[in-house]
């Protein structure tokens, strides 16, 4: 009986100094925040040694640093509401479990600081940012050039990964879902459109035809006249306006001031201007014309569209056809791809009465038979009405080539005082002869 009252009383003391020892201290296997605090002073449990902590930050191409606490003024304080609760007196039992505590900390650090620290840091120096996938030339066709990641960091998602991971007492991390990222990947579907859509581009071949000059539009040049509006490539209209604008100005031969040599019949090679002959671009349809066929991706010869018209075209657009009169010999000579079909004396405009016929480079524009002319006589108000067999009209002020049948001679000196009122008089044989062979837009040189 004294034996079993000796084991209570003993039992009771160790009961009663494990009460007081873990009113004092945390029983074993208790952890806070995952740090062992076994048989820690209860009054401590909860402090924590911050002073020491450091966590290395790994970056792109082997880049890495150290951040410590005090690097960045890093402090740290349980919240006023936390407290350690442990019932000592359930100590038997209490020690043979695991005690998992996770208070929460108010913390500050200096945002300046950190940012100093990550902006002087070598994970922010010498940084190469990311490159989009683009388009290349190779090889004669665009290919998708894959994109390049870089190393620079977005900072501000940086510091979010280096603070939230410091706060976890992690000791080590390894930046990557925080560098800037290529906007364009070469998987992306609108850069692989582009590619198909700009390939069949440059496989595009557009000629103008200007006779013997060509202009061709191929490969990367036709690319300067599409904008990439982001889904598609479409033609600019400013770009082919220009273009074809450029084309008229080296190719159009209409006009007053246009120049051309010559070759006469027995006189030699001389300069001939004015006239209504040559050839003029219709810039505005000609523009509509090619935006259509840049818009739908078409090769195609064209030519362009004219507002006036020439036998021959090309910068030398009289060729071997035409008709050829000389004023001061009184003669007409045709020429057909270069054989002289008729030829023959003629009486022109009468200067003395102020109707001289026009000197350029003119075309036969209408062929009419069986026309009468009418109009006022030169210094007089009467009219007059002209029966001719064959009229063919050479400017936009009613001179023509014509037969006369109410003249027996041609050529010499008739034209002064007895000329015509600008017209060109040919007997009827010559003057048949040229309305069954001429061609409409047949060049007319009066010199």
């Amino acid at each position: 009986m004294k034996n079993a009252i000796k084991i209570v009383i003993a039992v009771a003391i160790l009961y009663f100094v494990g009460v007081g020892v873990f009113s004092i201290m945390t029983y074993p296997n208790t952890y806070v925040s995952g740090q062992d605090k076994s048989f820690t002073r209860i009054d401590d449990a909860y402090n924590r040694d911050y002073s020491n902590r450091k966590m290395t930050i790994n970056g792109r191409n082997n880049k890495k640093v150290e951040l410590t606490a005090n690097q960045f003024s890093y402090t740290e304080t349980i919240k006023p509401n936390e407290i350690f609760k442990q019932n000592q007196f359930l100590w038997p039992i209490a020690v043979f479990q695991r005690h998992e505590y996770n208070p929460e900390y108010d913390y500050t650090y200096s945002e300046q600081q950190l940012d100093d620290f990550l902006s002087s840091s070598e994970l922010m120096q010498n940084t190469v940012l990311p490159e989009d996938a683009k388009l290349q030339y190779i090889n004669g066709k665009y290919e998708i050039v894959a994109s390049s990641p870089g190393d620079t960091l977005d900072k501000n998602a940086a510091l979010k990964k280096i603070v939230d991971s410091f706060l976890a007492e992690e000791s080590q991390i390894t930046l990557e879902d925080e560098y800037m990222k290529p906007e364009i990947k070469e998987d992306d579907p609108n850069l692989k459109k582009k590619m198909e859509d700009v390939n069949k581009i440059i496989s595009m071949k557009i000629v103008y035809d200007f006779g013997k000059d060509k202009e061709t539009l191929e490969g990367e040049r036709l690319l300067d006249f599409y904008k990439y509006t982001g889904e598609s490539y479409e033609p600019i209209q400013e770009q082919v306006h220009e273009y074809l604008r450029q084309l008229a100005i080296e190719y159009d031969t209409f006009g007053e001031d246009v120049e051309r040599k010559f070759n006469t019949t027995g006189k030699g090679e001389i300069t001939v201007k004015g006239g209504i002959y040559g050839w003029q671009m219709d810039v505005e349809e000609s523009t509509a014309e090619l935006m259509k066929v840049l818009s739908d991706y078409l090769s195609k010869e064209m030519v362009p569209v004219f507002l006036n018209e020439g036998l021959q075209r090309g910068k030398d657009d009289l060729g071997n056809t035409y008709i050829e009169i000389d004023l001061s010999r009184q003669h007409l000579w045709y020429y057909k791809d270069g054989q002289l079909m008729t030829e023959t004396d003629i009486v022109t405009g009468d200067p003395n009465r102020g109707v001289p016929t026009p000197t350029g480079v003119f075309k036969v524009w209408s062929r009419e038979k069986d026309r009468s002319l009418v109009g006022i006589v030169p210094q007089s108000s009467a009219d007059y009405s002209s029966y001719v067999d064959f009229w063919m009209p050479i400017t936009w002020t009613g001179v023509g080539i014509h037969n006369s049948r109410w003249r027996s001679e041609f050529g010499g000196s008739i034209y002064n005082g007895n000329g015509s009122y600008g017209c060109i008089n040919l007997p009827f044989d010559p003057t048949k002869i040229i309305f069954d062979n001429i061609e409409i837009n047949t060049p007319v040189v009066i010199y």
